[in-house]
């Protein structure tokens, strides 16, 4: 099989192996703690990673997590959603889905005595779905679920969020303004409360909707800097751990710094958050962080300006219904990547003459056209020691 090169600045190439080698790097005398199994420590100072990347075949089943903003300034934007949804689940009515929400307030439940519905949607929690006469108890809804439209539409538009807007001045007792939708999503994955929605033979969807940044402008408020769990990379890392396929969506407010997810990956992220984080009196900043989590699952990036989230929507469901492999992550800037087939292992006629594409100072490789399902090859990446 011959491997060609569509676009390689500084790299090299050979028959039936791509062998892509790129920048100088500094060295640490410091092993990774990544670096453990199928990872060998190179004398020079770089670690060399080795798996076999296998493209998963259709997955019929679908778990879908939207994590909604719920302050004071998202009702609209809730209701456009709800109103969307219909179209959204026929665009997925032949998958096997399950669908929860969780909202971005991780404050503790009796954090104020005003609190809507006992606080249900603090702390990051899935929250109970409800219908017109209150909650059903149910965390999920699924295919089967008979009056699934009209408990999600009821439920996306939180009573919490049309209390705050109401009562401006409790406002900050009822729901918290520090947006964290990350550390929400992180926590339904390693802690899920109150149930696990998730099914361990299921694709995992993730749907921010949000009309700030994470911890509000990307942690430069004071009191409120980023943790670890409120960063995209931990997201990502968190989700590839549990083995499934993923991809994170979002509809927020559009980094002006984002042209492509290849330029945000490359220095538009920090553009992004250097804009921001000294802005303290501001609203509705940037998701930045929101955006790269995007960026770095390949998923769909959408406006919350939007002034109809219909084609926003329509993409997701594409992405949820697309099995192919376009992006490979790598856990560091790669120094060396190494493709070659898996023996015993046919290449797919479609891949008789595949592109791989690498911009120098990126974690990711891409192919295009993207790997079929069923796909597998050998991936072998060195990296700086210590650089992770």
């Amino acid at each position: 099989m011959n491997l060609n090169l569509k676009h390689l600045i500084g790299c090299f190439l050979f028959l039936s192996t791509t062998m892509i080698s790129c920048s100088k790097v500094k060295f640490s005398n410091t092993p990774s703690s990544e670096c453990t199994q199928d990872c060998v420590q190179n004398p020079d100072g770089t670690e060399t990673y080795r798996r076999v990347l296998t493209v998963q075949p259709p997955n019929n089943k679908v778990d879908i997590l939207f994590v909604v903003d719920n302050s004071g300034t998202m009702v609209q934007e809730q209701i456009e959603i709800a109103n969307r949804f219909p179209g959204f689940i026929n665009s997925i009515s032949h998958l096997d889905w399950r669908i929860a929400i969780a909202t971005t307030d991780n404050y503790p439940v009796g954090f104020s005595s005003v609190e809507v519905n006992g606080g249900e949607y603090r702390n990051g929690k899935l929250v109970p779905f409800r219908s017109a006469s209150g909650s059903t108890g149910q965390y999920f809804i699924q295919k089967t679920t008979s009056n699934a439209q009209s408990l999600f539409q009821s439920t996306i538009q939180r009573p919490e969020t049309l209390a705050c807007l109401s009562t401006p001045a409790k406002c900050p007792s009822i729901v918290s303004g520090d947006e964290r939708g990350i550390l929400s999503a992180i926590k339904q994955v390693l802690n899920p409360s109150p149930v696990s929605f998730t099914r361990a033979d299921a694709q995992l969807h993730v749907i921010f909707i949000a009309d700030e940044d994470e911890r509000s402008n990307g942690g430069g408020l004071p009191g409120f800097a980023l943790e670890e769990n409120d960063r995209p990379q931990k997201l990502v890392s968190t989700l590839e751990a549990t083995g499934k396929r993923f991809q994170v969506h979002s509809i927020i407010n559009i980094p002006a710094s984002m042209s492509s997810f290849v330029d945000y990956m490359n220095g538009g992220f920090e553009d992004c958050v250097a804009s921001q984080i000294n802005d303290l009196g501001g609203q509705e900043y940037q998701g930045c962080h929101y955006a790269m989590a995007t960026a770095l699952t390949g998923g769909t990036l959408g406006s919350i300006r939007s002034s109809n989230y219909t084609s926003i929507l329509n993409e997701v469901s594409y992405n949820i219904q697309d099995t192919s492999l376009a992006q490979l992550d790598f856990n560091c800037v790669p120094y060396e990547v190494v493709i070659t087939p898996v023996e015993g292992q046919p290449y797919p006629s479609t891949l008789s003459d595949p592109y791989v594409v690498y911009s120098p100072g990126t974690r990711y490789i891409t192919f295009s056209p993207a790997l079929p399902s069923g796909t597998q090859l050998n991936v072998e990446w060195t990296c700086p020691r210590g650089s992770l």
